[in-house]
């Protein structure tokens, strides 16, 4: 039982009509992400080469995944316009589009467990990401295995519906661990100083607002997955890993510059340390502290020097 009368519509609406939206979604997202990989490139040249390679896979893999979805639907309702069988039975072309999804979903699982690491240094919460992270990449990849292997979607999309499920679970669990600790340890290491905590509040509401998002659209997929026939869960399915992708360049764009960390630095050593374990820069920003505070002290004590000085004089 699903939530769309199935009688009122065509062949090619059941399932290609939501694969169509979902394609334009996936197209929107794609221009987004190009734009922020160009901001990235430009803003932020001394992050760590791998770094930078890092974001052009994702770059490239979100690419591929636009280009498999797209040719798919050309080919079955361009090429093979009228054709029903075509309608009817998937192609390694849709096959691969769960399989991009699933890489590029772990790339980015896979750096949000390292920055937990990198905050908290604790080796448990990060390992647990990592564990539900790669059970839904292969869990993702063995669908795509499935979609190749039983292209009769309508009637045998049954037989990796529990794989499916480990997908998406193993996804939102993901999401939840990754956010939750993150939202915890930030919380627990505010200074008390007006100035930085605002820094570590912005941190927060970005940090739940990407996570959300990806929660959201992963437990739609999966409920309407689950309950609905019409293949609805499409519409969630071909888009959501643009969302992760987007998120992760959302988070490497939103980092202050040295210049704001250098001039928040003074207030709390320690809040800056926990900003600047999100940050992937070559330089140590904690010398510059050092010499800028040394600094402070030099003109202080030529001010007490200059004072005493002239209170002499006016004994005198």
């Amino acid at each position: 039982m699903g939530f769309i009368d199935l009688s009122h519509l065509g062949p090619a609406e059941i399932a290609h009509g939501w694969m169509f939206i979902g394609l334009a979604i996936n197209i929107l997202l794609l221009g987004i992400m190009v734009i922020q990989t160009y901001l990235y490139y430009s803003r932020y040249t001394n992050d760590r080469l791998w770094l930078k390679v890092f974001v052009g896979f994702v770059l490239v893999a979100d690419m591929l995944n636009t280009v498999f979805e797209a040719a798919y639907l050309y080919e079955t309702l361009i090429v093979n316009f009228g054709n029903l069988d075509a309608v009817a039975k998937a192609t390694w072309l849709l096959a691969c589009e769960p399989a991009t999804t699933a890489i590029i979903v772990l790339s980015v699982q896979l750096f949000f467990a390292w920055r937990v690491f990198m905050l908290t240094q604790r080796r448990l919460w990060p390992v647990l990401i990592m564990a539900f992270a790669l059970s839904g990449a292969v869990a993702g990849i063995t669908s795509a295995v499935n979609v190749f292997r039983f292209p009769v979607l309508a009637t045998q999309s049954h037989k990796f519906k529990p794989v499916v499920v480990v997908w998406m679970t193993s996804e939102v669990a993901a999401d939840m661990i990754s956010t939750s600790i993150l939202v915890w340890y930030l919380r627990n290491h505010k200074s008390g100083l007006e100035r930085t905590d605002q820094i570590v509040d912005k941190i927060i509401r970005f940090t739940v607002q990407t996570g959300l998002i990806t929660f959201i659209f992963a437990s739609f997929h999966l409920g309407f997955f689950l309950s609905d026939q019409s293949g609805l869960h499409l519409l969630f399915n071909f888009p959501i890993c643009k969302l992760y992708s987007n998120s992760l360049l959302s988070s490497l764009n939103s980092r202050f510059s040295s210049k704001s960390r250098n001039n928040a630095g003074s207030e709390s050593e320690g809040c800056m340390k926990t900003i600047e374990a999100l940050n992937f820069e070559h330089h140590s920003t904690p010398e510059v502290h050092v010499q800028v505070e040394s600094y402070e002290l030099h003109d202080r004590k030529v001010l007490a020097d200059s004072k005493t000085h002239q209170s002499e004089w006016s004994v005198v």
